[in-house]
């Protein structure tokens, strides 16, 4: 069995294809209902077979230079015409967002932004039902990537998970995310770097190479790491195991 680590919710691996070794090196799982609740489904699910936006100005292109009149060309002018005016009603609102991005004032407007975000992707989603819109699709991401870790980072008490800023983290990555102001760079590399500290700590414990002077160490460095993030329970335990012990036998 593995539990998502947003929902709670049990499942058994091999109902969802995972199989044992995978498993067992594992430190994170988001379940297909969160990553789609969270905006990320498009990592698992496949691509709709739709002809993109440059694929339909490329066959208007071509219909144009006949020498006949070719039926419904005309829609087809309609149709990425309300594809532009779509991308740049999204280029508009990205800088938008983007003179909000200040941290300071971000969390007394995010429920604001998340709404006002989730009715572009709405209104993306409802196009591409014919074509797709693959311009749009970075911009939004970046934005809904950074309004969720707001919300994770700075409304989860006592702190987020470990495994779910390591998601966080894989989201940006796998999506190559661009972030092109400097609040938001300085945002995503204290992100990286914390989770890096997590990530060596755990690293660490799991090796049993704790001697006295080295666990004193890791136990400042899990104070610390504690006040961004929960580490794992299973490192957790280990170390006090090992501490109890390095420290009793002194």
């Amino acid at each position: 069995m593995i539990c998502c680590d947003f929902c709670d919710e049990w499942y058994h691996a091999k109902c969802i294809g995972i199989s044992p070794t995978v498993m067992s090196n594992l430190e994170a799982y988001r379940c297909p209902g969160c990553a789609f609740r969270q905006g990320m489904s498009h990592l698992t699910s496949k691509r709709p077979l739709r002809p993109s936006l440059k694929q339909m100005i490329g066959l208007i292109t071509r219909g144009d230079a006949l020498q006949i009149e070719v039926p419904e060309l005309e829609d087809l002018k309609a149709l990425v015409s309300l594809g532009n005016d779509l991308l740049a009603e999204i280029i508009d609102f990205e800088r938008h967002f983007l003179h909000q991005c200040s941290l300071e004032s971000m969390l007394t407007h995010v429920d604001q932004l998340k709404e006002e975000l989730q009715s572009k992707v709405s209104a993306v989603a409802r196009y591409e039902t014919l074509v797709i819109l693959e311009p749009a699709h970075q911009k939004l991401r970046t934005m809904q990537w950074f309004l969720r870790a707001c919300r994770l980072i700075f409304e989860t008490s006592p702190a987020p998970r470990y495994s779910q800023l390591l998601i966080l983290l894989s989201d940006a990555k796998q999506d190559k995310l661009e972030f092109s102001t400097l609040e938001l760079q300085r945002f995503y590399h204290e992100l990286e770097h914390n989770v890096e500290r997590a990530i060596q700590w755990v690293a660490q414990v799991k090796a049993l190479r704790m001697d006295s002077q080295n666990l004193m160490h890791l136990k400042d460095e899990a104070e610390e790491i504690s006040q961004y993030l929960q580490l794992p329970d299973a490192a957790i335990t280990n170390f006090n195991v090992a501490f109890k012990f390095h420290m009793g036998a002194r």
